[in-house]
């Protein structure tokens, strides 16, 4: 057994003396890495795109192709409008508008136009909702439900998105338009026969 002694001179000649002098530490020794930063506001910095709960903006838009423009130029500039969901009502889009038209870089649409055939009217109404496609894949969007009556329209999109709490297997937007002269008993009757129906085949999806 060899052993091996260094004088104090020795030693202190072995320390670094210059920050440009890198001695030959054999990898095996070096400091091992220990993970990344912590904390609730870094890792709210680093999930903005990604939160568990969705942000939503909803309004009555009043004709989506004349608000298009000045909506995605909102969405370019200024984060406040970078949300996950936008539920618009009043839509006014019809068979006559693409997509392409009222579509939003970032964003899927799902629209349910007004049917002339079903309510007897022929101006204004339709629904609209855009998914921010940072927070769910476009092939996990689900129409679950279209109603258009002469007393309310009903839109139910079910909603997979990419990152949510263990609690919950999917989210369910619901937008929905009363006109002003429709008839309200009607309409509760028929939102709340709708959500019945959307509520159990949700149930049969999760179970």
């Amino acid at each position: 057994m060899c052993m091996y002694k260094y004088s104090r001179d020795a030693l202190l000649k072995l320390r670094r003396s210059s920050s440009g002098i890198k001695h030959p530490i054999p990898s095996e020794i070096k400091k091992p890495f220990r993970g990344c930063r912590a904390g609730a506001k870094l890792k709210a910095r680093r999930w903005r795109n990604k939160p568990f709960v969705p942000s939503i903006i909803m309004g009555n838009v009043n004709s989506l192709p004349n608000k298009c423009e000045e909506l995605e130029a909102l969405v370019r500039s200024d984060e406040a409008y970078l949300v996950s969901l936008y539920l618009l009502t009043e839509s006014w889009l019809t068979d006559g508008i693409p997509d392409s038209a009222v579509s939003i870089p970032g964003y899927t649409l799902v629209r349910a136009d007004r049917a002339v055939e079903l309510c007897g009217k022929t101006k204004g109404g339709g629904l609209a909702v855009l998914v921010s496609n940072k927070w769910c894949h476009p092939g996990h969007i689900t129409v679950k439900n279209k109603t258009c009556t002469r007393d309310v329209e009903l839109l139910v999109v079910g909603i997979r998105p990419y990152y949510l709490p263990q609690e919950f297997s999917n989210v369910v937007a619901i937008v929905v338009y009363i006109p002003p002269r429709a008839d309200p008993t009607s309409a509760c009757d028929i939102i709340q026969e709708r959500w019945r129906g959307s509520s159990l085949h949700i149930q049969r999806l999760s179970s």
